[in-house]
């Protein structure tokens, strides 16, 4: 939730934390608003998600705000990104996917990992931005490269379906590969269609069924017909 921004002198932030990870959330509301009226980011970002989460406080999404905006000021990545997501969703501020979109980009910017997807997200949707499936991919693919796996997945499908480059699915097959063994089920269904069909791999029935089978025991109900209709073959 915290990450690494403290100020070397700020031993209310450290011991905050410290307080926070304990569970004991009274204490830490109160040494992270003394970090806080000393300038702390951190602290300030702190305070955002505390309030956010109703810990040791009554949940504000207004309250949540006011600290994320002080933070963000600051030049804190995390919570531009917040409140990127409060302007995305309506919450404690007025909506606007403009504002939101410049917000997650400036913390995209910055490296914070989640902001690089949603960006990516953003721009592949048209959302508070002008639609640009390569730029998209762009983000997709820096944020794959630091492992996220939602971007390791889209940029699979991008490469896929030629979204925003040319189809590659050689592409498609590698980061189809590292989402599926960060656990995405989508992933493994889709490189198992890969398999199946022998685009981008070596045509394997046998591994095209260890990866339907993968997605099916994470849930997934089409990789589960998929492997029933095998087996009548």
């Amino acid at each position: 939730m915290f990450g690494r921004k403290k100020t070397p002198k700020d031993t209310s932030y450290a011991d905050a934390k410290k307080a926070f990870d304990k569970g004991d959330y009274r204490t830490a509301l109160e040494l992270f608003r003394e970090s806080a009226k000393g300038g702390n980011s951190e602290s300030m970002y702190a305070l955002g998600n505390m309030y956010k989460e109703g810990l040791a406080v009554s949940p504000s999404p207004y309250r949540a705000v006011e600290w994320w905006s002080q933070a963000s000021d600051a030049g804190n990545d995390k919570a531009q990104y917040n409140l990127g997501l409060a302007y995305l969703n309506g919450e404690g501020v007025r909506q606007s996917d403009e504002f939101a979109a410049s917000l997650i980009s400036a913390s995209a910017e910055a490296g914070y990992l989640r902001a690089m997807y949603v960006i990516g997200v953003l721009y592949s949707d048209g959302v508070g931005v002008e639609k640009s499936l390569s730029t998209a991919l762009s983000w997709f693919l820096k944020a794959a490269d630091k492992g996220n796996t939602n971007a390791q997945y889209r940029a699979g499908v991008a490469y896929e379906e030629g979204l925003g480059t040319d189809v590659s699915c050689e592409e498609a097959a590698k980061w189809y590969g590292m989402a599926s063994n960060n656990g995405h089920a989508d992933a493994s269904f889709r490189l198992g269609i890969l398999y199946g069909d022998g685009r981008g791999v070596k045509r394997s029935d046998q591994t095209a069924k260890k990866y339907f089978r993968k997605a099916a025991d994470a849930g997934h109900e089409e990789a589960a017909q998929m492997l029933k209709d095998m087996a009548l073959e």
